[in-house]
């Protein structure tokens, strides 16, 4: 249903998002991850057509969104991030504005709201102003748009953003009801998202992918990853931890008392050096668990996005598969 191929975008001379490909079918849930700044957004904006193809293509049901954006945004259900809502409109009316700006036939629109209005548990606020609702409640209106003509395609930026954990246990509920029969993107920051609805997972660094495969394959790098746990002294436990987190940022996790890292950083030379040039003393435990955060930050690391991934990580959405219409 989504095919990439050698996607880019340049912002001057900057490349922020570099020669992406990915394939997601019918039945996939895509969980698109990575920092801030690693090019997400601008992909999904492509994908969605809400920012024009710099390079490479974009298909939407075997439609290329360059050559025919309005058949392929007919086929698309858009959640941005931020998405702007009227707020003197009622949740009804706004559901009932938008269904008639996706072209569903006046017979069928009051079906149509009522559909997706059970989906997104909006009984309750039907006739409310939105600008009376709950952030929770607008996000789940936000969903209720993106789903309200059945699209085959759901592009989803941080779709449980602002729900209480119930809420989001129903949304995360709600997509996977609908990708048996929808091709799903879900873009997040949330890991544990990733493990409990998606089905692969592609992570960005820096605009190029860093890891492409299955959500199987890539929790199981929790196991694989070793970490290491550090232990100061309390009156040097600060100034220790600003020096490490200084001399190697985003690869150290606090774990109550201690200070995780991974075992190719804890055995850097430079670390003792730092360490011993400040006065620090330490000791060091292997005995300690490691989380999809740990990973995410071990991929991510600035000198890992230049390296040929693991032999786990071969695994390409963009070759599963021979027909681009899938």
């Amino acid at each position: 249903m989504i095919h990439i191929e050698n996607l880019k975008k340049k912002y001057g001379e900057r490349e922020v998002v570099s020669d992406i490909s990915l394939r997601v079918r019918t039945g996939d849930v895509l969980g698109f991850i990575g920092p801030n700044g690693a090019g997400k957004s601008t992909t999904i904006k492509m994908v969605s057509g809400v920012l024009p193809v710099y390079e490479g293509k974009i298909l939407i049901d075997g439609i290329d969104i360059s050559l025919s954006p309005r058949n392929a945004k007919k086929r698309i259900g858009y959640l941005p991030e931020n998405a702007p809502l009227p707020p003197n409109m009622t949740v009804r009316a706004f559901l009932k504005y938008v269904a008639a700006m996706r072209g569903i036939s006046f017979f069928k629109r009051k079906q149509a709201v009522l559909d997706a209005v059970r989906s997104c548990a909006l009984e309750e606020v039907l006739d409310q102003e939105i600008e009376s609702l709950s952030k929770g409640y607008k996000r789940r209106v936000c969903f209720a748009q993106a789903i309200l003509h059945k699209p085959p395609v759901l592009l989803l930026d941080e779709p449980t953003d602002g729900l209480d954990p119930n809420q989001k246990r129903e949304i995360r509920n709600l997509i996977q009801t609908l990708s048996k029969d929808t091709a799903i993107i879900i873009s997040t920051h949330i890991l544990e998202e990733v493990r409990s609805v998606c089905t692969k997972v592609l992570l960005l660094a820096g605009g190029k992918i860093v890891f492409q495969g299955s959500t199987a394959d890539f929790t199981v790098l929790e196991d694989q990853l070793k970490c290491t746990a550090f232990s100061f002294p309390p009156e040097q436990f600060h100034t220790a931890v600003e020096i490490l987190q200084n001399t190697f940022p985003g690869s150290c996790r606090l774990d109550g008392e201690t200070l995780v890292l991974p075992d190719d950083i804890a055995q850097d030379p430079a670390l003792a050096q730092k360490l011993e040039e400040a006065g620090i003393t330490w000791s060091i435990s292997n005995d300690c668990s490691t989380s999809l955060d740990d990973v995410f930050a071990h991929l991510t690391r600035p000198e890992k996005t230049e390296k040929t991934l693991p032999a786990i990580q071969t695994t390409d959405i963009a070759e599963e598969g021979e027909n681009d219409d899938d």
